[in-house]
């Protein structure tokens, strides 16, 4: 996750965009769709929170606004952002100047992403779903509980929580007993 991060080139307005797009959803686990659709009005920068209702769910999500995040989205909006009076924060960086189609599952910002940091040739799931799925990964190896995984993730259910977690083969190992002691 932080080597596709590092990867990103931040001195260009898209270089800027892409990585806050890729940021949010590597330090939140937020999905595509809810990036697509943060807006201005979504960020409370005194409060330092982010408030969304996530597009698939519906329910409201309270997202404590990371200095990392902060920083990220201020050089976006401040130095990045294309001038436009639509209130959705990320924009398509050609004319017209419009937020992503609701289609969009921001795809070749990842694809770029993996590139860069070259990764490009890996297996397995390559969309902005990887950095979802890792972050579900570390909370689980830091020995979060299912349940802190599943409210990071937006999930109703810790079952739909499961399929996004891996098996942390370190804590797996400590916990283990050894065939003798199976035998008894």
């Amino acid at each position: 996750m932080n080597r596709i991060l590092a990867a990103m080139d931040r001195t260009t307005s898209l270089g800027r965009r892409d990585y806050t797009i890729l940021l949010l959803a590597a330090r939140y686990g937020l999905r595509p769709s809810d990036i697509r659709q943060l807006t201005l009005d979504a960020i409370d920068w005194r409060g330092a929170r982010i408030d969304i209702r996530q597009v698939k769910t519906g329910r409201a999500l309270a997202l404590p606004l990371l200095p990392e995040i902060a920083h990220a989205l201020s050089a976006y909006l401040r130095d990045g952002r294309p001038a436009s009076t639509n209130r959705t924060i990320f924009l398509r960086h050609r004319a017209p100047f419009e937020p992503f189609a609701a289609e969009n599952n921001l795809m070749a910002i990842m694809r770029v992403a993996l590139r860069r940091a070259g990764l490009a040739d890996r297996s397995g799931c390559r969309g902005l779903y990887l950095l979802r799925h890792t972050l579900a990964t570390r909370l689980l190896a830091s020995g979060r509980p299912l349940k802190t995984i599943a409210d990071v993730l937006g999930h109703a259910s810790t079952q739909t929580t499961y399929g996004y977690t891996r098996v942390d083969m370190i804590g797996l190992c400590a916990v283990a007993i050894s065939e003798e002691e199976a035998s008894r």
